[in-house]
């Protein structure tokens, strides 16, 4: 009778146990940011103009190469942050190759390319409140000697922008 009376106590306390059975919840917030896609266009190409074979390098400013220096625009979404990261080819012409190193500048306003600050490789920079940014690339050339078959030389050079 002792156990039948135990198994009743303890099946009482049981079903006692899920009457006080507690629940809750809470609530998160979801969000996501929608960004522009970045663009990025190439307005002119690189230009080292006529160059006689004379042992000498060719060189255009980023700064103040003007025309002759290549020009992108990158745009996005305003104040957003991206990482830059550039390169070059060798320009060829039949079988000559001529190497250059280039040089990046780009600021937030296009009417800045006297005073653009340079932008390294693998670095990053901020979109203006429109969401703009600005690249203007120079160089300089191996020396151009007279072992250079003479002709026009063409290279590439490919500008990357990431988030």
């Amino acid at each position: 009778m002792r156990k039948i009376l135990a198994l009743a106590v303890l099946m009482t306390a049981f079903a006692a146990s899920e009457s006080f059975a507690q629940s809750g919840n809470a609530s998160a917030s979801v969000a996501v940011t929608v960004t522009a896609q970045v663009t990025v266009t190439n307005v002119r190409g690189l230009n080292f103009g006529t160059h006689v074979q004379d042992s000498t390098a060719a060189t255009v400013s980023a700064n103040n190469g003007g025309t002759n220096a290549a020009y992108f625009t990158l745009q996005t979404s305003a104040s957003h942050v991206s990482t830059v990261t550039y390169s070059n080819t060798a320009m060829t012409y039949s079988t000559g190759t001529i190497n250059w190193t280039s040089s990046v500048v780009g600021s937030s306003s296009a009417a800045n390319q006297l005073s653009a600050a340079t932008v390294g490789n693998n670095t990053t920079v901020t979109t203006n409140g429109s969401g703009y940014y600005y690249f203007w690339v120079g160089g300089t050339t191996d020396p151009i000697t007279n072992t250079l078959p003479a002709g026009a030389y063409t290279g590439t050079f490919t500008l990357n922008v990431a988030y």
